[in-house]
Parts: C-alpha cells; sequence; structure tokens
C-alpha cells in the first residue's frame, strides 16, 4: 500500500490505492467533456470525434488508467 510508507518513492502503479475509482472517472470526464466543447479548436475535438463518441472514449480512457495506476486489469484495448 502506497499510503503505509510515505517516506518511500511513489510509484504511478499505486496511485490507485491511494486515490481510488472515482477520482480517474471524474478526471478523464472532465477532459473529454472540454475536448468536445471545445469550440475554438474544432480540429482537436474532430480528431476524437472521428474515432468515436465521447462515451467511449470516457470508457476506455478510464479503464486505461484505472489498469495504469495499479487498479487490475481493467483495460483491453480501444475497441470493445
Amino acid at each position: 500500500d502506497a499510503g503505509v510508507y510515505p517516506s518511500k518513492p511513489l510509484y504511478f502503479w499505486q496511485l490507485y490505492s491511494l486515490i481510488g475509482h472515482e477520482p480517474i472517472i471524474s478526471i478523464v470526464q472532465n477532459f473529454y467533456e472540454r475536448v468536445y466543447g471545445d469550440e475554438e479548436e474544432p480540429w482537436f475535438r474532430n480528431a476524437f470525434d472521428e474515432i468515436s463518441g465521447i462515451d467511449n472514449h470516457v470508457q476506455t480512457q478510464t479503464l486505461y488508467w484505472i489498469d495504469a495506476f495499479g487498479g487490475g486489469k481493467m483495460y483491453h484495448g480501444g475497441n470493445y
């Protein structure tokens, strides 16, 4: 557990044990809401929209980051 030894280095795969599921969902959701809501630079939003809609991006990226931060094997690739 990352919180047990605060004097030891913290690695990215330990973050899940500190912050849990909900903050990761919130960060990813906020990012994609801002991307899809961007009216100033539509080319950026369009690059994401060409791949899939916001819900798919939020779902796959949330699973990716939960996996990367040590929450267990969640991400199975971009296509479901």
